[in-house]
């Protein structure tokens, strides 16, 4: 899955395209890998710092954030969303998308402290600091997969739908 959100993003033409986390397995997509700093706290939050940081050293002002598990993820919502200034979260008719987003490298020491104390990833946009942009996106694109049982549904939806 984390390749296709990659190229998908790549396509949209936001670049250079890159992956956070840990797995073993990243290495073999042949893009650049930015080790998340977790250690035993798996706080999502955590790989948006690795990515703050990342793009810092970069000389970005901001990161266009998407999670791996975006099966359905498009071109056309990703570059949505890179069209807006940072911040900018995407957002369903039910509920924000927190980390598909475009968010400021200035925010990285808000996101430590918010990994760092486990607060929630949506309290973090629903407590910005400044005004952001809230980018309607369809549920069914940025969908995504946190257990066994949605990847196993998903894939039923789709070979129903083919």
């Amino acid at each position: 899955m984390a390749a296709q959100v990659a190229a998908v993003m790549a396509d949209a033409g936001c670049g250079p395209v890159s992956v956070v986390g840990r797995q073993a397995g990243l290495q073999q997509l042949g893009l650049p890998v930015v080790p998340d700093p977790r250690g035993v706290d798996h706080h999502p939050l955590w790989g948006v710092v690795a990515a703050l940081r990342h793009a810092a050293g970069l000389g970005a002002r901001s990161a266009l954030l998407a999670p791996c598990d975006l099966p359905d993820l498009d071109v056309d919502t990703v570059m949505r969303l890179a069209g807006t200034s940072a911040p900018a979260v995407g957002e369903t008719s039910e509920r924000l998308q927190p980390l598909f987003a475009h968010m400021p490298v200035s925010w990285l020491d808000r996101v430590h402290a918010f990994a760092k104390d486990g607060r929630s990833v949506r309290r973090l946009w629903t407590t910005a600091p400044v005004p952001i942009a809230r980018i309607p996106v369809h549920a069914d694109i940025v969908r995504d997969l946190d257990s066994p049982e949605d990847v196993a549904e998903w894939t039923q939806r789709r070979t129903r739908g083919r």
